[in-house]
């Protein structure tokens, strides 16, 4: 039996994937557990030790699937993860794979996509969408300046907290760092990425889904 964590904030969704899961004539799954918030799918993923989670991307908290998804990687590297989302943005869907995912779901998909994507994961295999192949693979071409591929978590943060108007000092007390340190730290994500102006920061973090507009 391969065991699955399910965590949606949309009940229909939950049940709906519960149910499809379910009722395989193989019987080859059991839901062993459900959240509706990112930070109880962390704490059920610990508690629980699923073959396979499947997160929601967003959940209508602070916290996101992504959130969830690194929290879960970074005490369980080996965690068989699957994101589905109403319609993936183009920018995460790249970033979604990068960061250990091994599918990403579209919640209109059918029972049988669901079914294979997560009979993947729990073998360690990717499994891609064919409507969201040819789409992940001209972004893959275009992702040199894109910030989720290009900087690190640590990098990521900071760009995002800049775009949202953060200042150096704001963003060194949050994470732990003198304003120097911060300083130098935006001075190379500017450099990575080609922006300078706090406007460029703001746009391009829009465009690429870091943060909302």
């Amino acid at each position: 039996m391969i065991s699955v964590l399910i965590a949606d904030d949309h009940p229909l969704i939950m049940e709906g994937s519960v149910s499809i899961l379910e009722s395989d004539p193989q019987k080859r799954f059991t839901v062993v557990g459900t959240a509706e918030t990112a930070d109880d799918a962390v704490l059920q993923y610990k508690k629980l030790r699923p073959d396979v989670a499947i997160l929601d991307i967003r959940f209508g908290h602070a916290n996101t699937g992504i959130d969830a998804a690194l929290d879960i990687k970074l005490d369980f590297p080996d965690a068989k993860i699957i994101f589905v989302s109403q319609l993936p943005p183009e920018s995460f869907l790249l970033y979604g794979y990068r960061i250990g995912a091994l599918a990403v779901l579209v919640k209109n998909c059918s029972s049988s996509q669901l079914i294979d994507a997560v009979s993947s994961a729990a073998a360690g295999k990717q499994y891609f969408l064919p409507e969201l192949a040819e789409k992940l693979a001209h972004i893959a071409i275009g992702s040199d300046t894109n910030p989720r591929f290009t900087l690190d978590d640590r990098e990521l943060f900071v760009f995002s907290r800049l775009a949202e108007g953060w200042s150096s000092d704001e963003i060194a007390a949050e994470i732990g760092l003198t304003s120097r340190s911060v300083l130098n730290i935006s001075a190379d994500i500017k450099q990575k990425l080609r922006v300078n102006r706090p406007a460029e920061i703001t746009r391009l973090a829009i465009r690429s889904g870091v943060i909302d507009a």
